[in-house]
């Protein structure tokens, strides 16, 4: 084998595993922290999350201190993600995926900055049921700002699921036979292996009839668009509605986000748990 695609699928199937692991402690941080959050969705009652605030002003900063780990670490996976994908040589659009993954994380910085290092502040000096007029005009700015901010890692997610749904290069889908099916030096057809199966490919250039394996392990899980689609798209509508109408908030997030969340955290386990490397690149010796 090549040394090149060597290194190109060990370095995918790294960037995969990587992806994995940023996704989901970044999916299980982010999902506790908003588990543990008081529910302030009304853009419209500033002084109901400065009351929120004095109530358990600890709480409030950890909470808000959780999700920042957990959102850096999606954005990272994001990236890992594209990386792999373009390691693969599936990466279509999960670059314009990477880049809206970061810019989600920079709406977020200082948004989590303001919650947790300045609210405990202004709730401190403000009495309750009141609030200032400045965060009167604040407080509706950074809800839809964490509202945008999701639906960037929702479009993020949605890029990476395009490319996703591509099979790997040179990888027409079907199942190929093993490398061990035929002695080297072969040339017949592949005509006796399992039914089924398709031939594998060709010899490699340099001609001694050792065949190239398939990257399984390096091209990424593949996973079909129309179910990603459906997991994601949902959450997009779900937050406008939330915003426009806050006493069906808790419902309609549950009911559009989860679904989302729950899609990219299975993929991040399968990520995780997916063996990396093609078939052989450890016993094989390079040319």
């Amino acid at each position: 084998m090549a040394e090149g695609s060597r290194t190109d699928a060990t370095g995918g199937s790294t960037a995969f595993r990587q992806a994995g692991w940023l996704l989901l402690v970044g999916g299980v941080l982010a999902a506790a922290s908003t588990a543990l959050h008081p529910v302030t969705l009304n853009p419209r009652d500033s002084a109901a999350v400065l009351d929120a605030v004095r109530a358990n002003s600890t709480r409030w900063i950890a909470v808000h201190v959780t999700l920042g780990v957990g959102v850096a670490a999606w954005s990272l996976g994001w990236f890992a993600v594209y990386q792999g994908l373009r390691d693969a040589g599936r990466a279509r659009w999960s670059g314009a995926g990477a880049m809206l993954a970061v810019a989600a994380l920079a709406v977020w910085i200082p948004l989590l900055a303001l919650e947790a290092a300045g609210l405990p502040l202004i709730a401190r000096a403000t009495p309750p049921g009141h609030s200032p007029l400045g965060w009167n005009a604040a407080w509706p700015a950074t809800l839809a700002g964490g509202y945008v901010a999701t639906g960037l890692y929702w479009l993020a997610g949605i890029a990476a699921a395009w490319d996703l749904a591509a099979p790997p290069a040179g990888t027409p889908g079907g199942v190929a036979t093993s490398p061990a099916a035929a002695p080297a030096g072969s040339s017949r057809p592949e005509a006796d292996g399992p039914a089924g199966a398709r031939p594998l490919p060709p010899a490699d250039a340099g001609g001694n009839g050792r065949r190239e394996p398939r990257r399984q392990g390096a091209g990424g899980p593949a996973v079909p668009l129309g179910i990603s689609l459906a997991a994601l798209l949902p959450g997009l509508p779900g937050m406008a509605i939330a915003w426009f109408i806050p006493a069906v908030a808790v419902p309609v997030l549950l009911a559009t986000l989860l679904p989302g969340a729950l899609w990219a955290l299975l993929l991040a386990w399968r990520m995780v748990m997916r063996r990396g490397g093609p078939p052989g690149a450890v016993r094989g010796r390079p040319r």
